[in-house]
């Protein structure tokens, strides 16, 4: 769980900061489904920092959460909505993967089981990710 300054014992800092494209869909995802909240972190998401260090992955990746922010569980009912209206929208940035409900999505492969515990129950929450 979050420590009073945004980060945790396993995970970096909360940090706000997108590359510009990635700002506007979070901007439009917050004006569009009511009481979400959005972050990043340092270094987010961990695995693609350790295989693609060159990548600022935090620039383009996305949690998103309930209205208390990181830490606090996004109910079903709008984590779909976030996500429906990010695969629904046209033009870039183009989503690389997301991670809900112990669901992977890749743009080179469809939906397939995510078994990580990092996304249930008081930490569950719509990961996404952009294409560099």
């Amino acid at each position: 769980m979050d420590h009073s300054d945004g980060s945790n014992s396993l995970l970096g800092p909360t940090t706000h900061e997108w590359r510009p494209d990635v700002r506007r869909v979070v901007h439009e995802v917050l004006n569009h489904v009511p009481g979400v909240t959005a972050n990043t972190y340092t270094d987010h998401p961990q695995l693609l920092f350790k295989l693609f260090p060159s990548v600022r992955w935090d620039l383009l990746s996305v949690d998103f959460w309930a209205e208390g922010g990181r830490g606090h569980a996004l109910d079903e009912h709008r984590a779909r909505s976030a996500l429906r209206y990010q695969f629904n929208r046209p033009g870039r940035p183009l989503i690389r993967h997301l991670i809900f409900q112990h669901r992977l999505w890749t743009r080179w492969g469809g939906w397939s089981v995510w078994a990580p515990d990092d996304h249930s129950g008081a930490v569950q929450h719509l990961h996404v990710t952009y294409l560099p």
